[in-house]
C-alpha cells in the first residue's frame, strides 16, 4: 500500500529579509509620487482624458453607472480602468475635476510597483539600498507619454506589479493583498494574464499553496479575458469600434472627450 503524499508546504523553510518599515516606505512614495508628477506637473493640475479613456470609458460610466465596473472595452475587460472612470463619474464630482480623479488613480498604480519591492521579501532584494535601487529603476524607466499618468493604459503598470509579486513573498503588507492585487492586474486588461506561466514555473518550483493559488488566479483571469477577446477578433474589431460609438451618443457625444487633455 502506498504512502500518501505529503500536502504541499505553506512556505519553503528559511528567513528572507524583511521589508523597510512603513515610515521609510510612506516617504519614499511620497518622494517617487512627487518625481513622476514633476514629470508633467499639467498632467495632474488640470487633469487629463487620454483618448479611450475619455470617449469610450468615461462615457459608458457616465451612461451606464454601476453596471459599467464589469464591461469590457476594446475587445477586453480593464478592471482598473473602469474603477477610475467609475469614480470619477460620481454624481460629487464635478466634470471639470473628473480628469484629475483618473489622473490621480493612475499615479497611483504607477507607484504599486515599487511599494512592493519596498516591502515585499525576496532573497534577491537583501538590503535597503537594493530595495531602493530596483524601486527607482522602476520609477526612473522612462514609458512612452501614452502610458504615463492615464488609467486606460495602468494595465501595463499592474503587470510590473503582478511580475514583482510572483518573484517575491510577502511582507508587512499581509497575505491576502496578493491574490487581491493578482486578480485585480488579470481582470486589467490581458498584459497580467500573459504572466500565467511563469505563476505555474512558480508553483512548480517551490510546490507552495500560496504560489498554487496564484497560478490559478491568474489562468482563471486569462482564460476570462480569452473568452472577452477571440470573439472580438473573430468580428475583425468591428466590436471594439461599435463599443466607441455607443459610449460617445450615450455620454451626450463630444462632451466627455478627452476633457482637460492637453
Amino acid at each position: 500500500m502506498g504512502v500518501p503524499p505529503a500536502p504541499a508546504a505553506t512556505e519553503p523553510p528559511g528567513a528572507l529579509p524583511d521589508g523597510l518599515r512603513p515610515g521609510p516606505v510612506a516617504l519614499l512614495l511620497l518622494a517617487a509620487a512627487a518625481f513622476l508628477v514633476l514629470r508633467s506637473p499639467r498632467v495632474l493640475l488640470e487633469g487629463r482624458f487620454w483618448a479611450e479613456e475619455g470617449t469610450v470609458y468615461f462615457a459608458s460610466a457616465l451612461a451606464g453607472g454601476p453596471s459599467a465596473l464589469l464591461r469590457p472595452h476594446q475587445g477586453y475587460l480593464n478592471l482598473a480602468t473602469n474603477l477610475a472612470t467609475g469614480a470619477a463619474a460620481l454624481p460629487f464630482v464635478p466634470l471639470e475635476a473628473a480628469p484629475r480623479v483618473t489622473v490621480l488613480a493612475a499615479l497611483l498604480v504607477q507607484l504599486l510597483p515599487a511599494f512592493l519591492l519596498l516591502t515585499r521579501r525576496a532573497a534577491w532584494l537583501p538590503s535597503p539600498a537594493a530595495r531602493l535601487a530596483a524601486a527607482g529603476l522602476v520609477l526612473l524607466a522612462r514609458p512612452s507619454d501614452e502610458v504615463w499618468l492615464n488609467s486606460a493604459n495602468a494595465h501595463f503598470f499592474l503587470a510590473v506589479a503582478a511580475a514583482v509579486l510572483l518573484a517575491t513573498r510577502p511582507g508587512r503588507e499581509g497575505r491576502w493583498s496578493e491574490p487581491a492585487l493578482l486578480a485585480f492586474a488579470g481582470l486589467s486588461g490581458v498584459t497580467s494574464a500573459l504572466l500565467a506561466p511563469l505563476a505555474w514555473a512558480a508553483a512548480a518550483r517551490e510546490r507552495t499553496r500560496r504560489r498554487l493559488g496564484a497560478a490559478l488566479l491568474l489562468t482563471a483571469c486569462a482564460l476570462l479575458q480569452a473568452a472577452i477577446l477571440l470573439p472580438a477578433l473573430a468580428s475583425g474589431g468591428r466590436t471594439a469600434r461599435a463599443d466607441a460609438e455607443r459610449a460617445e451618443v450615450a455620454g451626450g457625444g463630444e462632451e466627455p472627450r478627452r476633457r482637460g487633455q492637453e
